[in-house]
């Protein structure tokens, strides 16, 4: 009896040795070492992330990830990847997290941690302006919708039976809608309107609109290491807030507050 006591205290303490020894090899712990976070980012979907005329990479969630990059204490290390390539990305651990403008799905939150919503999105329908066949999300069935692959908004078209013409960035979406060479295309109103502002003369207009907006927030890989990292992101967003650094760098990029 005595010797299977002592075995169990043995297994328990090296059970909790082991997870102590977890705790301290937490993925937030690598970041603070290294000194860096790794940050998947499109870097084409303006005004999310987007290059000035300088070449600088700029944008709502590029300033953000800097926000919270700063209040953690290191420097974000932000990496240029298409759409389709940075869930994958994140999930094999190659990026620690992704900042840009990610929907916060069921099926989505089967394989990442999210942060808590730092922002939301109203998805819109996007013609040309002569297109008098599409007048909501219903009409899509069996029409053209140019969007990004393994996208919300791609699949949003494809659930309301539209076949997808794949595209790398905003600009190019628009411009076959634009030239006609797609019939429509889904995406963030304020995206759409930031565009208008570029190119005032645009054919494009937006015919439906989801009411429900869509929040946003930050994937990590979903596991025991990496939960760490989503709890100092929370807080530090909770900060973010409550200081009005999340409303003036909305303001800055969308001209309204998306964050609320």
């Amino acid at each position: 009896m005595k010797k299977s006591l002592i075995l169990a205290i043995a297994a328990l303490s090296f059970f909790l040795a082991s997870c102590k020894g977890m705790q301290k090899n937490t993925l937030l712990d690598q970041i603070k070492a290294k000194g860096e976070m790794n940050i998947a980012i499109e870097g084409v979907w303006a005004p999310w992330s987007f290059h000035n005329d300088k070449g600088e990479l700029i944008g709502f969630d590029v300033e953000v990830a800097e926000a919270v990059c700063e209040r953690i204490g290191v420097r974000p290390r932000f990496v240029e990847v298409v759409w389709e390539r940075i869930l994958p990305g994140v999930e094999s651990g190659i990026y620690d997290v992704a900042f840009n403008g990610v929907a916060i799905t069921a099926e989505r939150e089967g394989n990442f941690y999210f942060s808590n919503p730092y922002c939301s999105e109203c998805t819109v329908l996007i013609v040309h302006k002569d297109n008098d066949t599409i007048k909501s999300f219903a009409d899509l069935k069996g029409r053209s919708c140019a969007n990004a692959l393994e996208s919300n908004y791609c699949k949003i078209g494809e659930d309301h039976g539209a076949f997808t013409i794949a595209i790398d960035s905003l600009e190019e979406e628009m411009k076959l809608v634009a030239e006609g060479r797609a019939e429509s295309t889904i995406n963030a109103d304020a995206s759409f309107f930031d565009y208008l502002n570029s190119n005032p003369s645009a054919p494009l207009k937006i015919v439906d609109k989801i009411d429900t907006p869509i929040p946003i927030g930050v994937p990590t890989k979903k596991t025991f290491k990496n939960y760490s990292l989503i709890q100092e992101i929370n807080g530090i967003f909770k900060e973010l807030k409550a200081d009005g650094t999340l409303t003036a760098i909305s303001l800055k990029y969308f001209g309204r507050d998306i964050t609320k």
